[in-house]
């Protein structure tokens, strides 16, 4: 399934703990520029027209998508976390 340009998708089954048997879906992204290249707004119908013509352009994400999201168990949340620290390299 294509990424989208800066984006890293993770599907994760939790394995001990609280969220153990739950699955997450999670996107990496390289930098709030890339976040807001697609996602200029929060929430839904916070798209930009590129991010549509994505779709539009790869109805395979789409259809992945909607797939995933009927696991979600509702109410479900989201989060956009930054990086406030990181180990040195």
């Amino acid at each position: 399934m294509p990424d989208l340009q800066g984006w890293k998708t993770y599907l994760l089954k939790g394995e001990r703990g609280e969220g153990a048997g739950k699955l997450l879906l999670m996107f990496e992204i390289e930098s709030v520029e890339a976040r807001d290249r697609y996602f200029p707004r929060p929430g839904p119908g916070g798209e930009s027209e590129e991010f549509r013509q994505f779709q539009e352009q790869h109805p395979e994400v789409t259809a992945a998508s909607e797939k995933y999201t009927g696991f979600l168990v509702e109410p479900h949340s989201w989060t956009d976390y930054l990086v406030v620290g990181a180990p040195s390299s």
